[in-house]
């Protein structure tokens, strides 16, 4: 029975069994190939991922899910379509994914994502968040990355940029 391989497998992870939870999981998730319990075991799989920063792993197995995610899972989406330079689905997912977690690196992501698909007004949304969440030294971070170079010459960017405290 599934339901109660499940159980025992979220016991396993309360214990902290997270190298013998695994297997399980990918096995369930073998089995499974979609629905309610494939889409859990593929959110715990991503999050294992995350945790060790494997980014293409955890787009890999969250992209085809997206619209099942929880709103954890959501936000590594987020990062992981970030680092796999998906950035139109970082924009998509931007908004909800600020709303449950407003930290200033969600914000300067969905910023450099908006910028890299060249639209400006949701560049500056993003980065004026960014400034309120307390994002460090966001002056320096514009003019040293080349995820700007886009948007760097839009009157309203240069705006925003030359408005910002050194």
């Amino acid at each position: 029975n599934l339901a109660l391989e499940m159980k025992e497998i979220e016991e396993l992870l309360i214990k902290n069994k997270k190298e013998a939870a695994i297997p399980r999981l990918e096995e369930i998730r073998e089995k499974t190939k979609v629905g309610l319990l494939f889409n859990l075991t593929t959110q715990y799989l991503a999050n294992f991922k995350a945790e060790s920063e494997e980014y293409a792993s955890v787009y890999a197995l969250l992209k085809p899910i997206q619209k099942h995610l929880s709103s954890h899972s959501l936000i590594h989406l987020h990062r992981a379509a970030f680092e796999e330079k998906d950035y139109l689905l970082v924009t998509q997912i931007a908004g909800p994914c600020f709303q449950v977690d407003p930290e200033p690196e969600i914000a300067f992501r969905s910023a450099a994502a908006s910028a890299m698909v060249n639209n400006v007004e949701s560049t500056i949304g993003w980065l004026k968040a960014a400034v309120k969440g307390g994002f460090f030294d966001l002056k320096q971070e514009l003019s040293s990355s080349s995820l700007f170079d886009r948007v760097r010459n839009d009157p309203l960017f240069k705006e925003f940029y030359f408005n910002l405290e050194k």
